[in-house]
């Protein structure tokens, strides 16, 4: 299953398996984009409820880079936090 930055399966023992991977980049970086990724993708596993969750990053060099630093340019009042 996908979701954006997202991807996860479940396997044959019920472990999920979600797979950092932002789409076009050759690094993962962390943004306000892959963190709602993330939150619907941990939503639809919370449905499947399985025995297991593993993170990974798709990327062999590295989980997350870091922040995206640009999107601080944008920031003029505090975001609600996400559900």
């Amino acid at each position: 299953m996908q979701g954006g930055s997202w991807k996860f399966e479940i396997d044959a023992d019920r472990i999920a398996w979600l797979t950092c991977d932002t789409p076009g980049a050759s690094t993962n970086v962390l943004s306000a984009k892959v963190l709602e990724d993330l939150a619907a993708a941990l939503s639809q596993i919370a449905q499947i409820k399985p025995l297991g969750v593993v993170v990974r990053s798709a990327n062999a060099g590295g989980f997350v880079a870091g922040a995206d630093i640009k999107e601080f340019w944008h920031l003029r009042t505090p975001r609600k936090p996400m559900p």
